[in-house]
């Protein structure tokens, strides 16, 4: 089980967002230095599907960093920017759609939905877009997952 939070640094008492399976804990989203993936001696990405997670890595290398946070909230909205600049997924309604949902922001009626991990929501075509999401995401606390 994998098991996410911010949690503080013995050395120098700045925090990280990280991720703990057992007894090993390591840093995740942008509070670690950039490191771009490389190919696998078995399975993994062809060399083309490398190169386009890697281009996909590099829109945001900037705020990739080994410094921590002064704070845990400071590391827990760091991991929120991460997830919503590399998890955020919009999608317009089907040419023909089977239900529609109320907009979460207005009650219009509409087939789009944003996702974010786990977590969804159905938008209207005004209301689709990353800075709606983020009000509605809201903060980014603890979480379990087992993958």
């Amino acid at each position: 089980m994998n098991y996410y939070a911010s949690r503080q640094r013995a050395k120098d008492q700045r925090w990280d967002y990280t991720c703990q399976n057992n007894d090993s804990v390591w840093p995740v989203g942008y509070c670690h230095a950039y490191r771009e993936l490389e190919p696998m001696v078995r399975g993994g990405f062809d060399s083309e599907s490398l190169e386009r997670e890697n281009a996909k890595l590099r829109q945001h290398q900037a705020k990739y960093h080994a410094d921590g946070h002064p704070t845990a909230d400071g590391a827990c909205e760091c991991y929120r920017q991460y997830l919503l600049d590399n998890e955020l997924r919009l999608h317009g309604p089907p040419l023909k759609p089977d239900y529609l949902r109320p907009c979460a922001v207005c009650g219009e009626f509409t087939a789009g939905l944003a996702e974010v991990g786990h977590r969804a929501w159905h938008l209207c075509d005004r209301h689709r877009n990353r800075e709606e999401v983020a009000l509605l995401f809201g903060s980014v606390g603890t979480s379990a997952s087992s993958y």
